[in-house]
């Protein structure tokens, strides 16, 4: 069963094959920003697919657990999965690839076995963009087969990198963590062993913000899944999030999504 809403203000998708393949390849991709109401259903669609959102917030059903996809989270849907996902509010961008080939589902069982269905994704090598590049511009099959096994890789492994990459992923690490504590970025810094300074420096080159910008970010991400996730009241999702004063917790988020929290639980569909 597949039931499709896609209300869009833009998109891109194409067909790059139709037909199953010997090899890992993929069929339909693109990319599409989201209007409220966007909804994508499907019970066991038979073919696997991957989500990585780019901005704003999506919601994912998957085989009964719920899901928020927040920025940079990847989403691996198998072919038996019954799943569906929505824009419980406007401005959810992200990539989807459906794959292909008699090994996909092996590969994509592995990578849920070693990582989780849905996971935090850095694409530094564009790996989403070029395989959209390469079925708008019909590249040969080997170029489709050399890029699916490259983003299945990615996915699979983890980068070891520099010393200063393993501080600042150990940092992150530690952050999301300890969203529910009293988070400083003197005790970030001591936790990686780096100067305030320098620590804030590093991570505002690597992530693109400052440590406390990035905090204050998780924690709304954090807000957002509790309130889609679970039933628990306003007061407790915000000491959980690390904010034991609720009224700054509420006006926080509403600066941020430019929504209460309360306003959001309700927009959510059951």
């Amino acid at each position: 069963m597949i039931y499709l809403n896609e209300i869009t203000t833009e998109y891109e998708r194409y067909l790059y094959q139709s037909l199953d393949s010997a090899f890992s390849s993929f069929s339909w991709c693109g990319r599409f920003t989201c209007k409220k109401g966007f909804l994508v259903k499907r019970s066991a669609p038979g073919y696997s697919v991957i989500l990585y959102t780019e901005e704003g917030c999506g919601a994912l059903d998957l085989n009964g657990e719920r899901h928020a996809l927040t920025k940079d989270a990847v989403a691996i849907l198998s072919a038996g999965d019954d799943y569906y996902y929505t824009a419980p509010e406007d401005g959810w961008r992200f990539r989807f690839i459906h794959l292909i080939g008699c090994t996909v589902d092996m590969q994509i069982d592995e990578i849920k076995r070693i990582r989780s269905s849905v996971f935090r994704f850095c694409d530094k090598e564009a790996i989403f963009d070029r395989i959209i590049t390469a079925a708008r511009e019909k590249m040969p099959l080997y170029k489709a087969y050399q890029l699916t096994s490259e983003l299945l890789g990615a996915l699979r492994f983890c980068r070891e990198g520099s010393d200063e990459n393993r501080a600042i992923a150990h940092a992150c690490k530690y952050i999301n963590e300890n969203l529910s504590s009293d988070l400083t970025v003197e005790a970030v810094a001591y936790e990686v062993s780096l100067s305030r300074p320098y620590l804030t420096a590093l991570f505002s080159k690597e992530i693109g913000m400052p440590p406390s910008e990035y905090v204050v970010q998780k924690r709304i991400e954090r807000a957002t899944e509790l309130l889609y996730t679970t039933d628990r009241p306003i007061s407790e999702i915000a000491s959980l999030c690390g904010y034991p004063d609720t009224s700054s917790f509420i006006r926080l988020f509403k600066k941020r999504k430019g929504i209460t929290p309360l306003a959001f639980k309700k927009q959510i569909p059951l």
